[in-house]
């Protein structure tokens, strides 16, 4: 749970808030806890996006999977099942809609568990690395 107050962050928000606003017209029971979170997320990307901090490794682009190594070096993305939000969310569908074996579908489950873990961690450390150039 998010909770009602507090800020959320998030990276890339525009995707974030149009996934809550799906979520909240697929579940309407749902839709005011799932857009009371989009009016308090926090775009993570931002100062990274705009290049108010940038490093050379991130070749040209924000994404989390770019900035973390870079900002980051003892974390990355080469040793998950999972090493992108496509490939997470193409397996995450087929399990939604039943296309996978019940063990397939534990093991694709607990890939996702780590997978968000890591972009979890990774928004915490980016978040301590602006609080360090702050």
């Amino acid at each position: 749970m998010c909770g009602r107050q507090g800020s959320v962050v998030v990276y890339n928000q525009p995707f974030e808030s149009r996934i809550n606003r799906e979520l909240a017209d697929a579940y309407p029971t749902y839709a005011d806890a799932l857009l009371n979170i989009n009016d308090r997320m926090v775009d993570l990307l931002i100062p990274f996006r705009t290049r108010i901090l940038y490093h050379p490794t991130m070749g040209g682009s924000a994404s989390l999977k770019s900035v973390l190594p870079a900002f980051v070096t003892d974390m990355n993305y080469d040793d998950l099942a999972f090493q992108d939000g496509d490939t997470a969310s193409v397996r995450y569908l087929k399990c939604m809609k039943g296309l996978v074996s019940e063990t397939e579908r534990q093991e694709i489950f607990e890939n996702l568990r780590v997978y968000c873990a890591q972009d979890t961690l990774a928004e915490v450390r980016l978040l301590e690395i602006l609080y360090e150039y702050a």
